[in-house]
């Protein structure tokens, strides 16, 4: 019994302290838009929320969960829509890192679009909660096709999660696994 009550706590510890902390970027002024078609750049302005995903998608690497996102420039207005792909951080000497989202484009004929990184970003700070992010982007029509607009983005984290927050699910996680040998041990 005592073994199970130190899972059940690890695992709350885990839970109370990971799951909901919202990562909320904005944008800085070097990100732009540039149409495919001709056309010049365009300064974008906006911001997104992430949410760390737990346990992550893919190994050695942390997700995030995209809940908003509002990109604005001159001729673009891009906001959330529907269900969205895995957004990546990698954890590793290269620091690859991903934006992507289903959007939709205000005036547009055709709607969603996919908003996918092409070329492997980075970021800077921790994996887990990063504090400025760089993402090449391209704007494809959602399912396919070629895309019509190259978007970088360089976010800044705007919001910084409670200090201690990410060094506690570590320490849950690490619970969890002690105790789990543990038992199958026992």
């Amino acid at each position: 019994m005592k073994q199970f009550s130190l899972v059940c706590l690890s695992f709350l510890l885990l839970a109370t302290c990971v799951f909901g902390e919202d990562l909320n970027y904005q944008l800085l002024p070097d990100s732009i838009i540039t149409p495919i078609s001709g056309g010049d750049s365009q300064q974008l302005t906006g911001s997104f929320t992430w949410v760390p995903h737990i346990p992550s998608y893919v190994v050695d690497s942390d997700t995030f969960d995209i809940v908003s996102l509002v990109f604005n420039s001159l001729s673009y207005q891009l906001t959330l829509e529907g269900e969205q792909p895995d957004n990546i951080t990698q954890i590793g000497p290269e620091g690859q890192t991903a934006i992507n989202a289903n959007v939709n484009w205000l005036g547009s004929s055709q709607n969603p679009w996919a908003l996918l990184a092409y070329e492997n970003g980075s970021y800077m700070g921790s994996a887990n909660a990063p504090t400025q992010i760089i993402s090449y982007d391209a704007l494809y029509p959602y399912g396919g096709g070629y895309s019509v607009a190259f978007v970088y983005i360089d976010a800044q984290l705007a919001t910084v999660p409670e200090s201690g927050t990410f060094e506690w699910a570590s320490f849950g996680a690490v619970g969890i696994l002690l105790t789990h040998r543990r038992l199958c041990k026992a």
